[in-house]
């Protein structure tokens, strides 16, 4: 359990790092473009942050880009849920700077477990990286 905590730590860590890149990316695109393009594009330079850093740093495992691109192949799933809640909430006429932080609290949870499970898809090195269900089962 420590184990599990320490890696939410860092997940938490490089997420947030992460986040702040882009939200920054985001609030200078979105002055450009519409608020889809610019949550697309600041994805994209999340995507290869994120693809590079978390196998090795939250996860300490390595294979590189193997395991890079099943993280990748997890954020883009989320990518795609993030872009119909911004296109929702712009609909609703939601304050397009505002809209980002409600997205963000919706697929922050959901890219965790995204990419904790692509990595146990590719990887027995990562210590009880099985789905949930499988986990509570053995307790």
């Amino acid at each position: 359990m420590q184990g599990r905590l320490a890696e939410i730590g860092r997940y938490l860590f490089a997420g947030s790092a992460n986040t702040l890149s882009t939200m920054a990316v985001y609030q200078l695109l979105v002055t450009i473009f519409t608020p889809a393009v610019a949550y697309a594009l600041a994805w994209l330079i999340g995507l290869l942050i994120v693809a590079v850093a978390y196998p090795k740093f939250v996860f300490r495992v390595t294979g590189g880009w193997a395991r890079g691109g099943a993280i990748a192949i997890a954020y883009a799933a989320v990518f795609v849920v993030g872009l119909l809640l911004i296109k929702l909430l712009d609909s609703l006429t939601v304050h397009n700077r505002l809209s980002i932080f409600l997205v963000l609290a919706a697929t922050t949870t959901m890219s965790y477990f995204g990419s904790r499970l692509a990595i146990a898809r590719t990887s027995s090195q990562l210590k009880g990286a099985r789905p949930l269900r499988r986990q509570e089962s053995e307790a």
